[in-house]
């Protein structure tokens, strides 16, 4: 016996899988419309995108060019830095050499100085000691250094 049931039901699911699988399905004429109306904006987003591309790659290259830029002032202030380093360096050297020497000189000053000092000590002292005599004139002939054996006498008593 054939169960009238069951060719119902394989004659409904064969209905069921027919009404899922035809509106799938969809004709050339159809599919073009609609990718038609979908072509613009694509064509509109495509070109954006590649504009976009465009101008990014602009920017890298303004940004590269500007990197550059900052790395050459960079080494140039560097170099100009270390020159001027060097320079306060020497100058530096050459302050201390020019101290040194004021020192020897401020010594040297010093020691004068002092010798001064004893030499007028010495001489104050010497004054004291002496008192003048007499004054005698002594005469010499006109233009000559030589002293006539009267002023040579004259000079030996005194």
């Amino acid at each position: 016996m054939r169960n009238p049931n069951r060719g119902f039901s394989v004659l409904g699911l064969i209905v069921l899988a027919g009404i899922m699988v035809l509106p799938g399905c969809a004709s050339r004429k159809y599919v073009r419309q609609q990718v038609g109306t979908l072509q613009p904006p694509i064509q509109e987003a495509q070109n954006a995108i590649k504009e976009n591309a465009e101008r990014i790659d602009a920017v890298d290259r303004r940004a590269q060019q500007g990197i550059t830029a900052a790395q050459t002032a960079a080494q140039a202030a560097d170099q100009k830095a270390t020159q001027a380093g060097q320079s306060a360096q020497t100058a530096q050297t050459a302050a201390q050499t020019a101290d040194r020497k004021a020192d020897t000189a401020n010594q040297g000053v010093q020691q004068a100085t002092n010798r001064i000092n004893t030499v007028e000590t010495r001489l104050n002292s010497l004054n004291d000691n002496y008192t003048t005599s007499e004054t005698q004139t002594v005469v010499c002939k006109l233009n000559s250094a030589v002293l006539s054996d009267y002023g040579q006498h004259r000079l030996r008593e005194l």
